[in-house]
């Protein structure tokens, strides 16, 4: 039952992690004013969340999204 909770925690932590980042990825594509190819590799990044299955990974690809979303604004200015 104990493994069940811990699962559904995990899930739920997910789920959470997903509409964040999905929410940053939305706002921050609004900034990068009609740039296809940059809205495009914010989106790649985002997919992987999609598919991460481990706490570490979420933080990884978030870090990497941030990343990528720093780097496109300073491509734009």
């Amino acid at each position: 039952m104990d493994k069940i909770r811990e699962q559904i925690k995990q899930l739920q932590m997910i789920q959470m992690l997903d509409s964040g980042v999905f929410a940053l990825t939305q706002d921050n594509c609004k900034e990068l004013v009609g740039s296809m190819e940059a809205m495009l590799k914010v989106v790649e990044v985002a997919e992987k969340i999609s598919i991460a299955n481990s706490w570490d990974v979420h933080h990884k690809i978030i870090a990497e999204l941030r990343d990528t979303i720093t780097n496109l604004k300073g491509e734009g200015e």
